[in-house]
């Protein structure tokens, strides 16, 4: 069954809480990122596209050596980084034990369980949880996360995915091979007794879900044939992706918290045709590092970490990639299944109640990837998003405030699983607010969920500062104002013709937080006066009247924030959109760029840049540019409340949202 009735979700909680915190070995680790790249497969219904137009994946150019060496410096000191510390143990501590566990084709996973302590008895609510790409169990999210669920009463299992770390088989990027290990594992803990932990043989280990044989597969031979169970799944990145495909798919799933997934795979890596140089060698050389023993824990590979690795079809699609700019259809074939994008029937179907966590600045799986995820899952599910400043990103990032996502996750599980719940719900989230979710039964379960929570940047810029609000949904591009590149203040009617070629002539996503624009007649700006203080909120959009000069040219569209101390590139976001067609013949393109979120006040400016070529990506190698009509290209933006934006002349005020939405 797809759906979680009130009784076996929403209203059970978890024994009383006893005793301290436990201490686990600390540990720091690099924040895993993932590999890949995605098509639409034939036969599935699709989401609303990111690529209105739906021009092949494809692009051109060659990627900056001085990137990889930045980039390699950053990640050798940890700037992308993450401590897990430990809490001080005591009577009633959480207990580890390590263990290797049979999957479904007879491999075997190295897995870490975090049993409860003396305060609780099994059987137990279940947390499942895994790693980013080219980490393992014993860093990031699993090594935190694992010690704070059970102290809330959930056992926690841990596992090196597939190839990773200590785990046989080899790398697939979250395929079929990753969803039946998951399946697997859910079947173990659902066959266990206690005394795989040290206990009562007739004692199960974890709480069942709903009565015996209410699933159509249970006893049926294979991974997904176990017993329905009272479980969730929580982790970041790679451990984002396998939460949604894994939940496509099996209706065991009482709730998840994917953190920085992804929604398409193609889109994540060649949004709308414009290949990511940058972020593909990075994750190729993530994945080859951690497939191999060198992030396992002892950092010395052993026999069977070299019999591990990447599927060498990782290898050859990159390779292709790299010499023809595009994605090949074996390579859109194989990232196509390991996408949540194509799998809206399953979701709808079967998905649990999901908090989708996400940052504005990740340049990887941007803000609007997680917004079509939501889209998918409310269908058939609860689902909630939230906004947060930090994600796979290379810029420097204010204090993820860890801690209170931490928390939502904790609160989130233990409505829809059935641990026990912080004392305190985090910020922003409370008892007495008036939208979101509705409350569950008792005192304690009376805390509201909006269905957006988002990071809001202080008003003067300071990234070190800001705070958690929150909203009964994101504004529209379409209902907001749109503006005319003709109706900038430093442009006019006419067109906009733009130079292109192979070497890149400005840099975004990369080492930079500015709009670094550096070869004239490449990029051309658009400024956009702000007469009173407005909020930007979700997924800007931008529609051009293009030509092109040259064959399949980029065009890149990004926003920047000016102030007196100059211009903020927003987020480090830049959006590529590859224009296809005859050479010559003009066409109209509509594509979206990442989610965001700034405030910009009074006699502020709102830029929009259009460039041919980016440092972060491969560039058109044999395209001449592109000429832009300046009256008939626009750019649409969502705004939270009015619109502050300058009206051109002549025109009728903007339209305007209510706070509450």
């Amino acid at each position: 069954m797809g759906r979680r009735s009130a009784a076996r979700g929403l209203n059970v909680w978890g024994g009383p809480r006893d005793g301290p915190a436990n201490r686990v070995r600390s540990r720091t680790t690099p924040i895993p990122f993932h590999a890949s790249v995605k098509p639409a497969l034939g036969g599935e219904r699709r989401p609303r596209c990111m690529d209105r137009n739906s021009p092949r994946a494809a692009g051109g150019g060659t990627g900056r050596r001085s990137f990889l060496r930045g980039a390699t410096t950053l990640l050798a000191a940890g700037a992308l980084g993450t401590s897990v510390t430990s809490a001080a143990a005591d009577d009633g501590a959480v207990h580890t034990t390590t263990r290797r566990i049979e999957t479904w084709d007879g491999k075997t996973l190295a897995t870490r369980l975090f049993v409860p302590g003396d305060g609780y008895r099994a059987p137990y609510p279940a947390v499942l949880m895994t790693h980013g790409y080219g980490g393992d169990k014993e860093g990031g999210v699993p090594a935190r996360m694992g010690p704070k669920y059970a102290q809330q009463g959930y056992l926690v299992l841990t596992y090196d995915s597939r190839g990773f770390g200590e785990s046989d088989g080899e790398v697939g990027v979250d395929g079929p091979k990753e969803v039946n290990d998951a399946r697997a594992l859910l079947d173990w803990l659902g066959r266990a007794s206690e005394a795989v932990v040290g206990g009562d043989e007739s004692t199960r280990l974890i709480q069942r879900d709903g009565p015996p044989g209410r699933r159509h597969d249970e006893g049926v031979d294979g991974p997904g044939s176990g017993p329905d169970i009272r479980v969730g799944m929580d982790g970041l990145s790679y451990a984002g992706g396998i939460q949604l495909n894994t939940a496509a798919v099996d209706d065991r799933l009482d709730a998840i918290v994917p953190r920085w997934a992804w929604n398409d795979l193609v889109y994540s890596l060649a949004p709308n045709g414009g290949v990511k140089s940058a972020w593909t060698t990075i994750l190729q050389e993530f994945g080859a590092a951690g497939s191999r023993g060198v992030q396992s824990g002892d950092n010395r590979p052993d026999e069977r970490d070299v019999r591990n690795g990447v599927d060498p079809n990782l290898y050859r699609f990159y390779a292709e990639s790299a010499a023809t700019n595009e994605f090949s259809p074996a390579a859109r074939s194989f990232f196509g299944i390991r996408s949540p994008s194509t799998k809206g029937r399953g979701l709808t179907d079967t998905a649990p109640p999901s908090l989708l966590i996400t940052g504005w600045n990740d340049t990887l799986f941007t803000a609007t990837e997680t917004v079509r995820n939501h889209e998918l899952l409310e269908a058939g599910a609860d689902s909630r998003m939230v906004f947060m400043r930090g994600g796979h990103s290379l810029e420097r990032q204010a204090p993820v405030r860890q801690e209170k996502l931490d928390r939502m996750a904790l609160t989130w599980m233990a409505r829809h699983v059935g641990g026990e719940a912080p004392e305190e719900p985090p910020e922003p989230w409370d008892r007495e607010s008036a939208g979101g979710s509705s409350p569950g039964e008792g005192p304690r379960r009376a805390v509201y969920i909006p269905e957006v929570t988002y990071w809001q940047d202080d008003p003067d810029g300071d990234v070190e500062t800001g705070g958690f609000e929150t909203t009964g949904g994101l504004p529209s591009a379409g209902d907001g104002p749109t503006r005319a590149l003709a109706d900038a203040s430093n442009a006019g009617s006419g067109s906009t013709e733009l130079a292109g070629g192979p070497a890149p002539g400005s840099n975004s996503e990369v080492l930079v937080r500015e709009n670094d624009d550096y070869v004239p007649g490449t990029f051309a700006d658009f400024d956009y006066r702000v007469t009173d203080d407005t909020e930007l909120l979700g997924i800007p959009e931008v529609t051009l009247s293009v030509t092109p000069l040259g064959r399949d040219p980029l065009v890149f569209a990004k926003l920047s924030h000016v102030t007196d101390e100059g211009a903020d590139l927003i987020y480090n976001q830049a959006t590529p959109y590859e224009v296809e067609g005859p050479v010559g013949e003009p066409r109209e393109v509509t594509f979206e760029l990442a989610g965001i979120e700034r405030q910009l006040a009074a006699e502020d400016t709102l830029r929009l840049t259009l460039s041919t070529t980016d440092a972060a990506y491969f560039n058109s190698r044999t395209s001449a540019g592109v000429r832009i009509d300046n009256e008939d290209s626009v750019v649409r933006l969502p705004v939270r409340g009015e619109s502050g934006l300058e009206s051109p002349a002549g025109a009728a005020l903007d339209a305007s949202l209510p706070d509450s939405v």
